[in-house]
């Protein structure tokens, strides 16, 4: 009974297959429901796109809107610091101190000649180092130091080459024991600017004079510390053109800004930075700027996109 109930099954399928008739109806039967399947699948389809790109113009939005009001809030602090007297009396303090550095270490030619080289040999050991470590590779650092002028290197030499605090680390020391009037006003002022360094969530403080365009003072003393952003190779930075902004804009309340770039001092970390000027009545005599690493602005872009996960899932 088997083999006969297979063979019926079989020829009944063979003669439905072969029936004209049942493959006119079953086609005609089946092209609207693929027609039909098919227009609902685009129509799905369609409406879940479009709502996954109304979700992202949001998120984006959202996103925008945090880093904008971070910026923002980094704008008002760094005017109401560059308006404050902190700023204006160590600004002086700090670049008369700088003017006098040698003369205070009694520093001759041999100990000038001596001090350089050895700050050579810490731009091309130590900082070609840690910069290999940082950023994968290396790159000419010679420009950095080769530019400084005497002061500067000296300053350097002081104040990163012997600073017993490895690289990343140099902000630790409060002041120099040379005995010198910069190092005492650094140890008068240090602690303070370093204090923003963590209540402001920037990567760097600098004060930079107004003439020479040097940069007197910074927080975490980095290749940066005695350029000059008028000329040489940080002219051109994120940096210089914040401070050159600040200092051509003419106004109190000027904010310059450099966009996010790759830093060299930084180990071509990726940096922006904003200066605001300093004025002793009308007269400018400096300026003050924040650096912002951009893993602040990762941080804000990233905290945002999980508040908006969170948000979606819990309406999912």
């Amino acid at each position: 009974m088997t083999d006969r109930g297979s063979a019926v099954t079989t020829g009944g399928w063979r003669s439905f297959l072969t029936n004209p008739l049942l493959l006119a109806l079953l086609g005609v039967s089946l092209v609207p429901m693929a027609f039909m399947g098919l227009t609902s699948y685009r129509t799905s389809s369609a409406a879940l796109r479009e709502q996954a790109f109304k979700q992202l113009d949001a998120i984006n939005a959202v996103t925008a809107k945090s880093v904008e009001r971070y910026f923002e809030t980094l704008h008002q602090q760094l005017a109401v610091l560059a308006e404050g007297r902190i700023c204006l009396e160590s600004l002086k303090d700090l670049t008369a101190g700088l003017a006098t550095l040698r003369a205070d270490a009694a520093l001759d030619d041999k100990g000038l000649a001596t001090a350089r080289r050895d700050l050579e040999s810490f731009y091309t050991r130590d900082f070609a180092a840690e910069f290999l470590r940082r950023a994968g590779g290396s790159a000419d650092v010679r420009p950095l130091y080769q530019a400084l002028d005497d002061d500067s290197a000296f300053v350097q030499e002081l104040y990163i080459r012997r600073n017993p605090n490895p690289i990343g680390s140099k902000f630790l020391l409060d002041a120099a024991d040379d005995g010198s009037a910069y190092s005492k006003a650094h140890a008068k002022y240090h602690p303070f600017f370093r204090g923003l360094i963590e209540k402001y969530g920037v990567a760097d403080v600098f004060l930079i004079d107004a003439g020479s365009g040097k940069v007197v003072y910074t927080v975490a003393k980095e290749a940066d510390f005695g350029s000059s952003l008028r000329e040489g190779p940080l002219a051109s930075s994120s940096l210089g053109t914040a401070f050159q902004q600040a200092m051509s804009a003419g106004r109190r309340d000027a904010i310059g800004f450099g966009q996010f770039q790759r830093y060299l001092p930084s180990c071509n970390e990726p940096a922006s930075f904003m200066a605001a000027p300093i004025y002793e009545g009308r007269t400018l005599v400096g300026a003050v700027a924040f650096q912002v690493p951009i893993d602040k602005a990762n941080a804000i872009i990233g905290e945002t996109d999980r508040k908006s996960t969170r948000l979606n899932s819990s309406h999912a």
